[in-house]
């Protein structure tokens, strides 16, 4: 239901532009060339080899919070069997970064992801508050919020945080995907699909688009399927 950006990263931004907490928490020059990589990786949508990457600076000390918070959402990504479990794990480690470093706002962020995917809105809403209140300049964040809605088939509502987070970043094809998911279900499929397109600019979401729940009002309609065709071809899947 809707997309979290794959779970794992940022379309449209590239190295250390999806890197979070940079200015607070400053990346030593000898690890910038790792830290890139993993950015890089997560960017491309390749969960594996970001987590080795990332395990592997944990194991030789280095402590950063983007790696804490990044690592658990990259677990999440490739471990779906298991979501109670899982969804413990996440919530265990994602408060612990939140206890080192209280002014993150990605941890809050993927915190709220967390009980959202555990039906525990209360304390998925306030998390989600909380990392807008530490950073409302990260279009992530309004995404975020937007999903809580979007969750509860409260279209109208999301699509103001989705278009709000649209707005703050040019090709942000994460918003643009959950706006089309919003139309497609508002009766509007002229703009469900204008942003279906801009979103399938990113290979991570054809995937998604192909079985998510909230495209189904507009699945059957020949744009719908031209405009995943079209993707599908380009990227080669």
């Amino acid at each position: 239901m809707g997309d979290l950006n794959g779970v794992i990263g940022p379309s449209r931004r590239t190295g250390l532009g999806i890197i979070t907490g940079r200015d607070k928490y400053p990346i030593p020059d000898e690890l910038v060339g790792y830290f890139e990589a993993a950015a890089r990786m997560i960017d491309d949508g390749e969960a594996g080899p970001a987590i080795k990457l990332l395990e592997g600076l944990l194991d030789d000390g280095f402590e950063h919070p983007w790696v804490g918070s990044t690592l658990e959402r990259l677990y999440f990504s490739v471990k779906p069997g298991d979501r109670p479990k899982e969804n413990s794990k996440a919530s265990e480690t994602l408060l612990a970064v939140i206890e080192r470093y209280p002014d993150y706002a990605e941890a809050y962020r993927w915190l709220s992801v967390v009980y959202s995917w555990s039906g525990i809105n209360e304390e998925a809403a306030a998390h989600a508050g909380k990392a807008l209140e530490l950073d409302r300049n990260s279009p992530d964040n309004w995404n975020a919020f937007g999903l809580l809605y979007l969750k509860q088939r409260e279209y109208d509502i999301a699509l103001d945080y989705f278009l709000a987070a649209y707005d703050m970043e040019n090709g942000y094809t994460i918003g643009a995907y959950n706006i089309a998911c919003c139309y497609a279900n508002m009766n509007e499929p002229e703009r469900a699909l204008e942003y279906l397109g801009v979103a399938l600019e990113s290979k991570k979401h054809v995937g998604p688009a192909e079985t998510d729940e909230d495209l189904e009002p507009i699945r059957d309609l020949p744009g719908f399927k031209r405009v995943l065709a079209d993707a599908k071809e380009r990227f080669g899947v």
